[in-house]
């Protein structure tokens, strides 16, 4: 009896564990996919050679690299902010210096932004130039539209002004 209460947790532990590791790694799979097909659409639209399509793709992973120990910063210092939100007395210099910490972070990830697009920027010919700064004229619009829809839903069930708040994944104008 015992022992059949074992075996059942063992393999029943065994079988989370699995499915969980598992989506994980679907999941991360599943975004290298989405990222690479940013750059296959990107790559089609502007009409980029086999050359600068790697050269695009070498930069995007680049900054991918150097982005996400940063975005892994950003929400460590966002849990730390939480719990000095949460303390009987809250700490008015701790809250703004957690606050500024998190602002570092952001504008590290701004710069990286700026650096990849401005790689990005010089592989490309004045013609493909033009259509690049279209192109992301276009979605800065799309994104503000995107922002201000999620921020009138908040609003209207009742989540308050929410334009105090930052969006570690699009913390300014990004290349992509």
């Amino acid at each position: 009896e015992i022992r059949m209460r074992t075996r059942r947790s063992v393999f029943f532990i065994s079988a989370l564990c699995s499915l969980f590791l598992s989506s994980a790694v679907f999941a991360q799979e599943r975004g290298q996919q989405r990222g690479q097909g940013k750059i296959e659409r990107l790559a089609q639209r502007l009409g980029l050679d086999a050359e600068q399509k790697r050269q695009f793709q070498t930069t995007r992973q680049q900054q991918k690299q150097v982005i996400q120990p940063l975005k892994k910063q950003l929400r460590a210092k966002r849990q730390e902010l939480r719990r000095l939100w949460q303390e009987d007395a809250p700490n008015r210099d701790a809250i703004l210096t957690k606050h500024a910490e998190m602002d570092h972070i952001r504008i590290q990830i701004r710069a990286v932004r700026i650096d990849g697009r401005l790689a990005m920027h010089s592989l490309l010919t004045p013609e493909q130039r033009q259509m690049f700064e279209q192109l992301m004229k276009d979605r800065r619009g799309k994104h503000k539209r995107g922002r201000h829809q999620r921020r009138q839903h908040r609003e209207h069930r009742g989540g308050g002004d929410t334009s105090h708040q930052h969006d570690a994944n699009h913390p300014g104008d990004e290349a992509y």
